[in-house]
């Protein structure tokens, strides 16, 4: 549109230009057919009145023209210049955009290593748990056999005290027959 406006600038200011070098040609002319004859300088008065009132509404109008056509060149350059700002902005903004999709991209990116280093870290803890589940399994199986042992050596410990019980006794009366034997040979000897 501003190419369209400066050209149709010109051609006007062309046309307008052409008038004016008619109009001087025809005031040329008047000035030269003064020395005709009363009649027909009188005709040509009154065409080159006409002629040159044409004219002169024909240049009030180019210039009216001229300078709608520089209020439009005028408001096209104004639209190019807030058109050229935003364009500006708009880059400016490409350019922030662009930035944040970056940043955007490394964090995800970032985000996507944590979880993989995740994913080991429960594959690791999951065989670490089912390791510690046999464990405890075997803990468990281990405990009952303990506790087992345990009644075992309780039983044992029982027979054992009874055991002792009767050896303690034994000993009472081997001592007791001991003593008696020795009585009845002491007594013999007498």
């Amino acid at each position: 549109k501003y190419d369209e406006l400066e050209s149709k600038y010109d051609s006007k200011n062309e046309d307008f230009e052409d008038l004016k070098e008619a109009l001087n040609k025809l005031q040329t002319i008047q000035r030269v057919s003064a020395t005709s004859e009363i009649e027909q300088e009188e005709q040509l008065l009154m065409e080159n009145a006409k002629k040159e009132e044409h004219f002169i509404s024909t240049v009030i109008e180019l210039g009216k023209e001229l300078k709608q056509c520089k209020n439009e060149l005028q408001n096209v350059k104004d639209d190019r210049d807030k058109c050229f700002q935003e364009n500006i902005k708009l880059l400016e903004r490409k350019e922030m955009n662009e930035k944040e999709r970056k940043k955007i991209i490394d964090e995800l990116k970032e985000c996507k290593q944590r979880e993989s280093r995740l994913h080991l870290d429960i594959n690791e803890l999951e065989e670490e748990n089912i390791s510690l589940q046999k464990q405890v399994s075997l803990l468990k199986s281990s405990q009952i056999d303990f506790e087992t042992f345990k009644l075992e050596i309780q039983r044992l410990q029982g027979e054992i005290d009874i055991l002792q019980t009767q050896i303690e006794e034994c000993s009472k009366l081997k001592s007791i027959a001991e003593k008696q034997v020795c009585l009845i040979i002491k007594f013999n000897q007498f």
